[in-house]
């Protein structure tokens, strides 16, 4: 029985929307739960019978090969070449000669809970040169239309069409017998390809980007491509309220049953969804309303009020009378007596002062130093190394 077992992971992406949490970290190893985004990615491969992996990186490379290096996966042989792509479809390109038969492409950045082993069989079971992932969405046409055949052969692509456009196209196809208008289906930058698209991107070196270039590309000279339907969790992991959204998913469950991964080594407290790592003290005086992620010896003062939707990574020490909520911090970050943290991003070792305030959605870059009874505003973006006297 045909079945795919190698697959290429994207993870050269700057993660600009990110910043400032992309500026020293890439945005592979921006952590969900205290988890690089990358580990999922992996383990919804090795969960789905993939046995080798190649890993493409660009942005900050020698870290992402260095975490792989330092975290090997068993049942699971990755590789990564040095190559310096130019776009995703070039990435494939310039791994080509590791591929040897029908391969799947996912991407480092994105969380989702997908049937990836059904969505292999299904690429099999069609015979076409490409698969792609779709899912239903709530906004119509925010992310262009797919039209697909009654077999979900994919005969047109809409990239966020206007009105006018998606009117003239519905009419070109009203009439076509067993052709299907789509305007509630999103690509989610899965794919799976044969072997055949090799000798393509060889003969087509214009083609850079799978979405922009090769579907088209490969519509206009009727190959077969098909769009894998169904519904699963997936988020693109692409700003910081999403980067927030991803966490706070996770600490609901919503990422099953990858999510479950990330509690496997934490230890859980009988008041609820309270998740501590080891070497964790927690003050009684303090308040946690769950669900709360503590890494690893965090320490949690008197009359502390933590959670609810909150992560806290490793060595961080929270100070008593502190409020913390909704909000992600990274490793060895003090937040100081009094302070307030809403719906706010703390990057590693960075320093919060007495009675300072982060509002909703501001993100503080790592190594800073916010004062005393300073306000950091909605949105707001420091820097890292940014030390604000108070």
């Amino acid at each position: 029985m045909r079945r795919i077992a190698q697959a290429i992971v994207l993870a050269g992406g700057a993660g600009a929307r990110l910043m400032p949490l992309t500026a020293s970290k890439p945005k592979p190893l921006v952590p969900i739960a205290n988890r690089p985004i990358l580990d999922y990615a992996i383990d919804l491969l090795l969960n789905s019978g993939v046995e080798e992996a190649i890993l493409v990186v660009k942005y900050l490379g020698d870290q992402i090969k260095e975490h792989i290096k330092k975290n090997p996966k068993e049942g699971i042989d990755i590789k990564m070449p040095d190559v310096r792509p130019l776009d995703t479809a070039d990435a494939v390109r310039k791994v080509s000669k590791y591929i040897q038969d029908d391969f799947v492409i996912t991407m480092a950045d994105i969380l989702t809970n997908i049937n990836l082993r059904e969505f292999m069989q299904f690429h099999i079971e069609k015979e076409g040169i490409a698969s792609i992932t779709l899912e239903p969405v709530d906004t119509p046409l925010e992310y262009g239309v797919i039209i697909l055949d009654s077999s979900n052969r994919i005969k047109h692509f809409l990239e966020k069409p206007q009105p006018t456009e998606l009117y003239i196209s519905s009419i070109g196809f009203a009439e076509r017998e067993g052709v299907y208008l789509h305007s509630n289906l999103i690509n989610t930058g899965m794919y799976a390809f044969s072997q055949e698209i090799l000798d393509i991107l060889d003969q087509q070196p214009s083609l850079m980007d799978f979405g922009k270039h090769v579907f088209p590309f490969l519509i206009e000279k009727t190959f077969e491509i098909y769009g894998y339907v169904a519904e699963y969790y997936w988020l693109d992991v692409g700003n910081p309220k999403i980067y927030l959204k991803a966490n706070w998913d996770v600490l609901r469950g919503e990422c099953q049953p990858y999510s479950g991964n990330v509690f496997s080594s934490y230890s859980q407290l009988e008041t609820g969804d309270v998740w501590v790592g080891e070497g964790v003290n927690i003050s009684p005086s303090a308040h946690i309303s769950p669900p709360v992620l503590f890494g690893d010896n965090v320490e949690i003062e008197d009359s502390a009020k933590i959670g609810p939707f909150t992560v806290i990574g490793d060595d961080c020490v929270i100070e008593r009378n502190t409020v913390i909520e909704n909000s992600v911090l990274w490793e060895r970050v003090i937040v100081e007596e009094e302070a307030k943290v809403t719906e706010a991003i703390i990057c590693n070792d960075s320093v919060i002062g007495e009675r300072a305030k982060l509002d909703s959605f501001s993100i503080i870059g790592d190594h800073s130093k916010i004062g005393k009874e300073i306000h950091i505003e909605t949105n707001m973006k420091i820097l890292p190394s940014t030390m604000m006297e108070g």
